[in-house]
């Protein structure tokens, strides 16, 4: 009997972390997701992965799947004909429930034992909306990474070089001089008069920003970006938001540059719900940190709860791109000729 249970067994193939569709797994997968984009720890996501996949309601749902098989049938009535021939005394009322119920138990325990499968397994085929937000780990939520002004209702002209936007202007191609150019075509005299007061002090403090590096085309125009500025006037956080292979997720090591092509991308109000991201087609590339990239719909007044985005719009390819080799300054000297 013991090899027509391990026949069993293998023929079920049952698989803890199997990567299905249930909404358990979905909302577990999420979680374990955000605790990766925040701490870059895969054993903390696992465990994540494990408490919400509790071994009692796996092996509730276990029980479920082997009491709808005519193998538990077969095997309980051959435990009974064991029984009767051995122990006949033992077959009383109520023997074939006690045996139907201990032979699933055993099967259970069988299965579990034969499980091979690890909490990451449930990423296979799975993709995640993630949201990059430039900077934002080094604050503690995402209205601290909201842009400042001189003025209380903000405009291109007004707004600071906070690094968050800085950063956000060099993941999409602008430069420091091109972000200048633009302001000073599209700012009106209205615009410039309400300005007045503080224009000395927002050339020294352009001034005194360094030239940043770009990387990255979009088909956007910066004279549209200067206008999507202007129309968040009560400040916004840049945002770049792209469908991802939850493999691919766990798989990174925070060392690596990200290439991203398609997705959304725009200035968005975390505070307000407020902004006007757009779809994208070009390719960005960044290299983000632990706590930068965060799951896209978790954050009320999120992007896809404030926007109405279908899932397509997020449509992204993503490519890994091994970072660049670093060289020590002592063995370069001793290569030196």
């Amino acid at each position: 009997m013991a090899d027509e249970v391990a026949s069993f067994i293998r023929s079920l193939s049952y698989r803890r972390y199997s990567p299905d569709m249930t909404l358990e797994k979905r909302v577990v997968l999420h979680e374990a997701v955000g605790v990766y984009l925040a701490t870059g720890d895969r054993h903390a996501a696992s465990a994540a992965i494990s408490a919400g996949l509790a071994s009692d309601a796996s092996d509730l749902d276990l029980a479920t799947v082997l009491s709808n098989t005519a193998t538990l049938d077969t095997l309980s009535a051959n435990v009974r004909s064991v029984i009767e021939a051995s122990f006949p005394e033992l077959v009383i009322d109520g023997v074939d429930a006690v045996v139907g119920r201990t032979t699933l138990l055993h099967l259970v325990e069988e299965a579990r034992r034969a499980d091979t499968s690890k909490p990451l397994d449930i990423a296979a085929g799975k993709d995640v909306t993630i949201c990059f937000i430039p900077g934002s780990s080094r604050v503690r939520n995402y209205p601290e990474t909201a842009t400042r002004s001189w003025l209380e209702r903000s405009d291109s002209i007004s707004i600071y070089p906070d690094r968050t936007f800085l950063d956000f202007l060099g993941v999409v191609g602008v430069s420091k001089a091109d972000w200048l150019a633009a302001v000073e075509r599209n700012t009106t005299m209205s615009a410039a008069a309400r300005m007045r007061a503080h224009l000395a002090e927002r050339a020294a403090t352009w001034n005194a920003v360094p030239e940043w590096e770009t990387s990255g085309s979009l088909d956007i125009d910066d004279d549209d970006l200067v206008a999507a500025v202007d129309g968040c006037p009560f400040g916004f956080t840049p945002v770049i938001a792209f469908n991802m292979d939850a493999e691919e997720v766990f798989a990174m090591d925070f060392t690596e540059t990200l290439e991203v092509t398609g997705g959304i991308v725009g200035l968005h109000d975390f505070t307000t719900g407020s902004g006007d991201p757009i779809r994208f087609e070009g390719t960005l590339r960044f290299a983000p940190g632990v706590g930068d990239m965060h799951l896209t719909d978790d954050q009320p007044l999120g992007l896809i709860e404030m926007h109405g985005f279908l899932s397509s719009a997020f449509a992204s390819n993503v490519a890994r791109l091994s970072p660049r080799p670093t060289i020590d300054p002592a063995s370069a000297a001793q290569l030196s000729p």
